[in-house]
């Protein structure tokens, strides 16, 4: 597995240089995580290298949000591609991560979040903001319509 790790004023920044976010380095990359985490500071992702991610590379981003959590932070992740923000809506797991178009603008944010009671509006690689729990799912849409025409 192909990282880097930099650490600056505020932040550290781990760098994945990987083309794929999935079960062949989840092992490592969670282990990783775990030993380049800061005690102090924000710690941000940057997964603009990465094009896909798949269940077991979303794992990964959960043990390092988890130890971040512990502390009342967030996991900053910056440069996330379509294909990553579409697993992560599907997984609905968008909601747990502090989303960024680039390391700097992740980087100059405000102190790290702390943990709220709702999940704030944001806005994603500059689409109209929406707060997460306003979205209907579509799949129970459809369910309950058919319910309503078989009666």
């Amino acid at each position: 597995m192909r990282y880097t790790v930099k650490q600056e004023d505020k932040a550290t920044i781990f760098v994945l240089n990987e083309p794929h976010l999935d079960g062949n380095i989840s092992a490592e990359l969670k282990a990783e995580f775990l030993i380049h985490c800061p005690d102090k500071g924000s710690f941000i992702v940057d997964l603009s290298g990465v094009k896909s991610c798949d269940p077991d590379g979303l794992s990964a981003l959960l043990v390092a949000h988890r130890e971040l959590e512990s502390d009342g932070r967030n996991l900053k992740i910056a440069g996330a591609s379509d294909a990553v923000m579409r697993i992560m809506r599907i997984s609905q797991l968008h909601n747990r991560f502090e989303f960024f178009n680039s390391v700097k603008s992740a980087n100059a944010s405000a102190a790290p979040a702390k943990k709220k009671s709702s999940a704030p509006a944001r806005k994603v690689a500059g689409k109209k903001a929406v707060k997460p729990s306003a979205k209907k799912h579509p799949v129970r849409r459809a369910k309950t319509a058919k319910k309503k025409k078989a009666k």
